[in-house]
């Protein structure tokens, strides 16, 4: 509700950081288990959570494969689908110029201008 009256027209990515589930493997230290990204999307629709967007988040921890990263996931879906995060404003800059489809993030601790479509701040900062 907070995102619809920040912007009406805001658009709510459900987003699962570990794909593959290769860390749900195991129980969490409390014995629970862990949640696959087909699980937590599971839940989050039983719970009633409001989204408009599922797709991909590539984020990007160095540099040098960013072209053919983003290329492959084109061949498989389509670039509203696809979201990228760095912290790299290099590769933001690569990929915007190859690929302008793709929506980029830049990862960072503090707001300020820049290529990205959009900021992803760093949790470790959001309070």
């Amino acid at each position: 509700m907070a995102a619809r009256q920040g912007s009406p027209n805001v658009k709510r990515l459900l987003n699962h950081c570990c794909l593959w589930a290769e860390y749900a493997r195991r129980p969490n230290p409390d014995g629970s288990r862990r949640w696959s990204p087909f699980r937590y999307l599971k839940d989050c629709i039983r719970a009633g959570v409001e989204f408009e967007r599922i797709g991909l988040q590539l984020d990007l921890k160095q540099p040098g494969y960013e072209l053919e990263l983003v290329r492959s996931a084109l061949d498989r879906l389509p670039p509203e689908k696809i979201v990228v995060t760095t912290e790299m404003d290099e590769s933001i800059h690569l990929i915007k110029d190859r690929f302008p489809e793709v929506r980029v993030g830049l990862t960072c601790a503090r707001v300020e201008p820049g290529p990205a479509d959009f900021i992803a701040l760093d949790q470790q900062y959001a309070n």
